[in-house]
């Protein structure tokens, strides 16, 4: 394959998995940051510039830090619709086993879920307050 058409290949996957990673930020289901970080991996080994140990570092960092602020956020929002704390555990609970035990689709899109759904069925009922009551 010629030089020139192996760098453009090379792009138009990055800017295909950047393009993917920025529509899975928009929509809650989709592994919006995974997806920018393999685009950014994807382009560090394949690109004709190899990146340093640092910048591999600093891109480890905001990756995690990304994550860390996704599921801070998304306990936030499902506290404020009513989730009790041990949904919200669950879900934190069920992300991260999923991340180790399972591949990166399923472990971050059905575990967190399946995580809350089960500390919700197996937490004591909580009783509201009489004026919240019908």
């Amino acid at each position: 394959m010629p030089p020139v058409l192996s760098e453009t290949l090379i792009w138009c996957v990055t800017l295909l998995l950047f393009g993917m990673g920025l529509i899975g930020t928009l929509i809650p289901m989709l592994p919006g940051i995974i997806i920018i970080a393999a685009g950014c991996i994807w382009q560090g080994i394949m690109g004709s510039h190899s990146l340093a140990w640092w910048e591999w570092t600093v891109l480890a960092l905001l990756v995690a830090g990304g994550l860390v602020i996704d599921k801070i956020s998304g306990g936030m929002g499902a506290k404020k619709f009513g989730s009790t704390s041990a949904g919200i555990w669950g879900a934190i609970i069920g992300a991260i086993v999923g991340a180790i035990l399972f591949p990166p689709i399923v472990g971050l899109l059905v575990m967190p879920f399946l995580g809350a759904l089960l500390a919700e069925l197996f937490s004591p009922p909580r009783t509201l307050p009489p004026h919240s009551r019908p």
